[in-house]
């Protein structure tokens, strides 16, 4: 999968040199990238300007459509992994679960992912696909449009969520202002 993901080559990818193992340890050494990640970010300003808001999903959607021409999945887009250097450029970081299309690879009914940002099909272990980036795409939008997660609450409680409900518009949250 490593080797997969190292053949990606787009600005908007975090570049991967070399990979391999050992007896004891795997490792993948990557390009590195100064700038803060979106998490940091979003932890300062609530709402960034509009703009802002379009190049991100922009940078994020041109780099996905990169990875899924190849065949590649990242399943754990959030903003933790998308870096934002000082040029305003969008890098989408740890290709670590990214998921091949190829059940030899990789087990497809393995739950992985971060809570609030992974598809209903990969909570409940169904076979998935690209669409489970553009699932969690989705909901970083709502996060940047609205200020807060569409679901919160334990994992439990936002897997029941994503599952059952539908979130509240992001122009009916309040203090959106947008």
């Amino acid at each position: 999968e490593a080797q997969a993901v190292g053949r990606l080559l787009h600005p908007g990818i975090v570049a991967i040199y070399e990979y391999g193992e050992d007896e004891t340890t795997a490792f993948i050494a990557m390009e590195y990238v100064e700038g803060r990640n979106l998490a940091q970010v979003l932890t300062k300003t609530r709402l960034l300007p509009e703009p802002e808001l379009l190049r991100i999903m922009d940078q994020l959607l041109d780099a996905l459509d990169c990875a899924h021409s190849h065949h590649v999945w990242h399943r754990d887009i959030k903003p933790a992994n998308l870096i934002l250097t000082a040029s305003g450029q969008l890098k989408v970081a740890d290709f670590g679960i990214a998921r091949i299309d190829n059940r030899a690879l990789t087990q497809v009914d393995s739950i992985v992912g971060t809570p609030g940002y992974m598809a209903p099909e990969q909570y409940v272990g169904e076979s998935f696909d690209h669409r489970v980036d553009v699932f969690a795409a989705g909901v970083l939008l709502y996060r940047l449009l609205s200020g807060e997660a569409p679901f919160a609450g334990t994992y439990e409680a936002v897997m029941y969520k994503i599952l059952n409900e539908h979130p509240t518009p992001p122009s009916q949250v309040e203090g959106c202002g947008r």
